[in-house]
């Protein structure tokens, strides 16, 4: 008998699909939500490598390797220049409302922390 199943589907079954799809698709480890985080607070504005690294406190190949990942998926833009490169979440564009959302209502929702937790766990077992 799973003892978890029935708890997960309880508590998930309070919180946004939208944000429980973007957690299951993009949230797959501890850098990319802190990442995200970090970004979000900020959205719009360019950010370093090494500025990330200093406000997740992780180092700046985990950031780098986490960055480009969520680059890839369309989620965080990227541009260069002669110092190196640098990362924003772009503004009004629709995964980006959702990231905001998924890390404003994380904030004060014990239970949506739990399923990114969670789900995060999982990921990082697969």
């Amino acid at each position: 008998m799973n003892i978890e199943s029935p708890r997960v589907a309880t508590v998930s079954s309070d919180v946004d699909p939208a944000l429980l799809a973007f957690v299951k698709c993009h949230i797959t480890s501890f850098v990319k939500w802190d990442v995200l985080r970090a970004l979000s607070d900020r959205v719009g504005l360019w950010a370093e490598l090494h500025q990330l690294a200093h406000d997740t406190h992780r180092p700046i190949e985990k950031i780098e390797e986490a960055l480009e990942d969520l680059t890839g998926e369309g989620i965080v833009e990227r541009a260069g220049d002669a110092d190196g490169p640098m990362y924003r979440l772009p503004v009004d564009e629709p995964t980006t409302v959702v990231v905001s959302r998924l890390i404003a209502r994380a904030t004060h929702s014990q239970s949506l922390r739990q399923i990114v937790v969670a789900h995060i766990v999982r990921a990082g077992v697969a």
